[in-house]
């Protein structure tokens, strides 16, 4: 019957044992609560043990890693410098001697396209 005595003590104790309570400092606390602190405890020491492992190796690493990235930041430094200057130099100015007219040099580039055509196109080398 679902009234009778027998049935509520099993209730209670299916629900007692389903939370599985234990007594720390007087009070109950649930054991899943206490497993889950546990487990927090042991995440944070884990992340603790591991924070100061990895700052004593990049301590000692960093020591012989930072000198060869300054040897690499400045070997960087000089290649970059000089293709800079290479790339970005202007070009020496091509311009005949200043005793020469230009507008000869022209004209005789004009008289002479005749024995030139036949090895380059006139139109294609004359702007329009």
């Amino acid at each position: 019957m679902p009234g009778s005595s027998s049935s509520r003590g099993a209730a209670s104790a299916f629900a007692t044992d389903d939370v599985q309570q234990k007594k720390l400092g007087g009070v109950a606390v649930p054991r899943l609560v206490v497993l889950q602190v546990r487990g927090l405890l042991g995440f944070t020491a884990f992340l603790g043990v591991a924070s100061l492992l990895g700052l004593v190796s990049c301590l000692l690493f960093w020591w012989a890693i930072i000198p060869l990235w300054a040897c690499a930041e400045a070997a960087f430094l000089v290649w970059f410098a000089r293709t800079y200057r290479r790339l970005n130099a202007q070009p020496r100015p091509h311009r005949p001697a200043p005793h020469v007219n230009p507008r000869v040099v022209f004209d005789r580039f004009i008289k002479q396209q005749g024995q030139v055509s036949k090895y380059i196109n006139i139109l294609d080398m004359v702007s329009r």
